[in-house]
């Protein structure tokens, strides 16, 4: 049953055709005969058609048998790209359910009606595809019931799949940056079961599927080749293959080899040879084309009840760092550029050029910067004020209090406080906030002490969940990762790590990963005696990589005595699977959640060894359950999609006040 031109239906459903004029007749004659009671539009988005598809589809809206049809066709561009030309459709679409289905397949009569039934939240739902021929008859069951199964997690398939408009939006639709084919519908998947959204499967959507010839497989092999390299790179769960030129060329020499093996006595392998060769082409081509163009950001889309990107991609916005180097705000600086990018737009960090770590690795990024001529904070500052009175018209993210203060009262801003600013750096806080639109804290518990601000959690980059083998031999250490400070309480860490020594028999060593910067010799002085009676059970490892330090522990202890803004080294030991011991400085607890065992008092030595005896002497089963949610809930709180979440209503929120202030 379709719909007027004019009253929203329950479903829209977008056919994305190119070159599509011996099937796309045969797919809107099989949506004309839906059975049902739900309401339909057709939007048909044209990609480029050089043959008369055009001209066949508008013949058929036109033809007089159609006229109760409410169908449209869109001029897609002829940029090719399944996930541009989607979003597309999704942006003029009008229906509380936007069904997908492609124009070389057949949907069969209740298939509308069976998503429209079927979703009744915010929920993406897949249906029952079945293979056949181009001629329409039946081939082997290539796809059997249900939803797509993976190692990491299910899937929809794009040629019959339905979603919630509202959610679809509110996660940012297709990622128009991957390769324009493959990918797409796994990657919108995912991200709606990681924004917390649940797939269902509806059976009684049935989609008859053309399996493609020849030469089309060889294009999408090639094409599902480039798009597994950016795949494995966002869900390294999914795969934690490290794809680089050597490998990958290494790779398509083996397939090339097997396929010359097998062409003379084994057409089967000889197939099946050809197809991995071909898409290790495709892998090979996408490895060499983002090491010199940079790994692609993703691009998103929203519309204007979500902080449309269409408003959003015609804005600059700045994001002004508070150091040159690379500490735990400026991780958050590339992490919130990152997700702005994502959400389509256009980027800049402002940094100065001395010291010009934090450039360094934004441009690495693919984050186009502005240097600022500075070697020390005045004269960081000063250029600062100089470049916000060129621009005073682009939204600036000031993150910290260096360019809060810098900028005071110019423009549209953010202020972003990371730390809790105390003596005059509060009195400069309450300053440099004027005329902000937002002043952000990165925890409740900093939102509780500075009035007047917004939380916005931190997060972490996306971090492989590879929780430790329990029957690996060695001693068993305890480590430690961050700053080699008072304040990080590694004197307090050491005092109870003599005590948790002297109480139990197994080999024990404490690894100290890190050394101590932005401290002072008092720290140096006190830690290095607070070790002297344990120095024979220390390892002394420096800087190193966070996942060679949770590869290589078996508990990890923070034991802050000051309160931490947010820590967010725990999120990433949540994310990691290494069971942890923190203290309750700060916003450590609120990070780690309400049902974390192992809290210790912030200070208290003998109750910080209590705590980790009691974590070292857990039994596995019951180990492994706290390893488990704390990973849940770092996927639902602190993984880079809830970090887009986050911003992405953060967005909204603005731009409500705008439209407000207009009215």
């Amino acid at each position: 049953m379709t719909t007027s031109n004019t009253e929203a239906p329950d479903v829209s459903v977008i056919i994305c055709v190119r070159n599509g004029e011996a099937t796309l007749r045969r797919q809107l004659d099989a949506l004309d005969v839906q059975q049902g009671e739900a309401t339909f539009e057709i939007l048909v988005i044209d990609n480029g058609s050089t043959d008369s598809t055009a001209d066949l589809a508008r013949e058929w809206i036109e033809e007089p048998e159609h006229a109760h049809v409410a169908a449209r066709l869109v001029d897609g561009g002829t940029e090719p790209g399944i996930p541009r030309v989607r979003n597309l459709g999704a942006s003029l679409a009008r229906g509380r359910v936007l069904a997908f289905c492609d124009a070389d397949d057949v949907v069969e009569p209740q298939w509308v009606s069976a998503f429209a039934t079927a979703i009744d939240g915010d929920q993406l739902a897949g249906g029952r595809i079945i293979a056949c021929s181009e001629k329409g008859e039946p081939r082997p069951d290539i796809f059997g019931e249900g939803l797509v199964a993976t190692p990491y997690r299910p899937h929809v398939g794009n040629c019959n799949c339905a979603i919630s408009r509202n959610l679809f939006f509110a996660v940012g639709g297709y990622d128009e940056s991957l390769p324009r084919y493959g990918f797409e519908d796994v990657d919108l998947s995912w991200r709606v079961q990681e924004a917390g959204f649940p797939l269902i499967y509806v059976p009684g959507a049935r989609v008859r599927f053309t399996v493609s010839g020849n030469r089309a497989s060889i294009r999408k092999r090639y094409l599902l080749g480039k798009g597994r390299v950016v795949m494995a790179k966002r869900f390294p769960a999914y795969d934690s293959t490290q794809y680089t030129l050597t490998s990958t060329l290494r790779g398509v020499a083996d397939d090339a080899l097997a396929l010359l093996r097998s062409v003379p006595r084994d057409r089967p392998a000889a197939k099946g040879a050809a197809s991995r060769l071909v898409a290790g082409l495709g892998r090979v081509t996408a490895v060499a084309q983002y090491r010199i163009q940079g790994f692609p950001s993703r691009r998103l889309v929203l519309d204007e009840k979500h902080a449309s990107a269409r408003g959003a991609s015609q804005r600059r916005i700045a994001i002004a760092t508070n150091n040159g180097d690379i500490g735990g705000g400026e991780v958050m600086l590339l992490s919130i550029a990152s997700a702005l990018q994502e959400l389509g737009l256009e980027v800049h960090v402002l940094a100065p050029t001395s010291p010009g770590g934090l450039l360094e690795e934004a441009r690495s990024r693919g984050v186009a910067t502005v240097p600022l001529h500075a070697s020390h904070r005045a004269g960081y500052m000063l250029a600062l004020a100089r470049w916000r009175l060129r621009h005073l018209g682009i939204p600036l993210w000031c993150n910290g209090l260096v360019p809060t203060v810098a900028t005071t009262a110019m423009g549209p801003r953010l202020a972003h406080l990371h730390i809790l600013p105390t003596g005059v750096n509060a009195l400069a806080a309450r300053i440099g906030r004027m005329g902000a639109r937002r002043v952000l804290a990165p925890s409740p518990y900093l939102a509780s002490i500075i009035p007047g601000t917004t939380v916005l959690e931190n997060w972490t980059e996306d971090i492989a969940f590879r929780p430790r083998c329990p029957e690996r031999s060695g001693p068993l250490r305890v480590g430690f990762l961050g700053r080699l400070t008072r304040d990080k309480g590694v004197h307090v860490l050491a005092r109870a790590m003599r005590q948790v020594i002297a109480s139990t028999e197994s080999e024990i060593r404490l690894v100290l990963a890190g050394e101590n910067r932005f401290g002072d010799v008092d720290d140096d002085r006190e830690i290095s005696a607070a070790l002297a009676p344990i120095e024979d059970h220390v390892e002394r490892w420096g800087w190193v990589q966070r996942e060679e330090f949770f590869d290589q522990v078996d508990i990890a202890v923070f034991p802050s005595v000051w309160g931490e803004p947010f820590g967010l080294v725990v999120a990433e030991a949540m994310a990691g699977g290494v069971p942890f011991v923190i203290t309750d400085a700060g916003a450590l607890p609120d990070v780690a959640g309400p049902e974390h065992p192992w809290i210790a008092r912030s200070g208290d030595a003998e109750d910080l060894a209590r705590v980790i005896v009691e974590a070292v002497t857990t039994e596995q089963p019951a180990r492994d359950l706290v390893i488990e949610g704390s990973r849940q809930r770092w996927e639902q709180n602190y993984s880079t999609a809830a970090g887009r979440r986050r911003v992405a209503s953060l967005l909204q929120g603005l731009a409500q006040d705008d439209r407000k202030e207009t009215r």
